[in-house]
């Protein structure tokens, strides 16, 4: 950005220049589409939409954060029950879960099926009788993120269930099943839980840690004793932009290309100067 100023015979010039820098998500949690009830219960949550590194998860206090919990309307953020509001960390942007308009339904519905088609990603469907168990895994490193996409049925309730110890770095994708943590679980990087009859399920005292973000997107109409979230135990969400930073690279370019109105952004100055001519 460059503005030239002019008396008489002098001109000054005055020049900054501006970086603009997306993130693929507007909360560590992000709820979109038509979610029918969510839960969190347990002295063991925390949902942070401060800034967080990747590698350790401590928190980057002079960035600019985000959201702790962001819906699409008003109704969906008053499905929410907090058993304990210290669940949301007050570092996050204020007030802790808003209403956004980033991210639209449509939007996550498309780039969890792109993600999907990706020729990287790696498949996993779930059986025909509607339960997919996966233990002890390491999916992706930092050096190499991964795509992990886990398929279901749409209408059936399927479910994948993640035991033991697993580990990731990347994008792990569950379209039209349940994704059910029980056991060790750490990823970095992006979650989307995306279709008909989907949900987002924890349960159990063991560690359970997200840094970056979880997008979940209902596209069906569940009944009203559906939980879309059932949080329980111990389950931290942190938001990061350098493991969303990460993800991004295994995002198709065509999809990012024309998604960059729908992403939330942040302005920063890289530098200012003044030229006196």
């Amino acid at each position: 950005m460059r503005s030239v100023g002019t008396a008489a015979n002098a001109t000054h010039v005055s020049e900054a220049q501006l970086i603009k820098t997306y993130d693929l998500s507007d909360a560590a949690l992000a709820l979109r589409g038509n979610p029918a009830r969510a839960l969190l219960s347990g002295a063991g949550i925390l949902i942070s939409g401060a800034d967080h590194s990747q590698a350790n998860g401590n928190l980057i206090s002079e960035a600019k954060p985000r959201l702790a919990i962001s819906a699409s309307s008003a109704p969906i953020l008053d499905l929410l029950s907090l058993e304990d509001p210290a669940m949301l960390d007050p570092a996050s942007l204020s007030p802790g879960f808003a209403e956004n308009d980033y991210l639209a339904s449509n939007f996550v519905n498309q780039l969890a099926g792109d993600l999907c088609s990706a020729p990287t990603a790696i498949l996993h469907p779930i059986p025909t009788a509607g339960s997919l168990i996966i233990g002890n895994q390491v999916w992706g490193s930092q050096s190499s993120p991964e795509i992990h996409c886990v398929d279901g049925l749409s209408l059936t309730g399927d479910a994948v269930n993640f035991t033991g110890n697993i580990s990731g770095v990347g994008i792990l994708v569950v379209r039209n099943a349940d994704l059910v943590i029980s056991g060790i679980f750490r990823w970095q990087g992006l979650i989307i839980v995306n279709g008909q009859e989907i949900g987002l399920k924890t349960t159990g005292s063991t560690s359970k840690e997200v840094v970056g973000a979880a997008m979940l997107n209902e596209t069906g109409t569940p009944g009203r004793s559906t939980a879309t979230v059932d949080i329980q135990g111990n389950f931290r969400l942190l938001f990061s932009r350098e493991a969303l930073k990460k993800a991004a690279e295994l995002v198709p370019p065509e999809t990012l290309a024309t998604s960059y109105t729908t992403l939330p952004a942040v302005v920063s100055q890289g530098y200012w100067r003044s030229i006196v001519r």
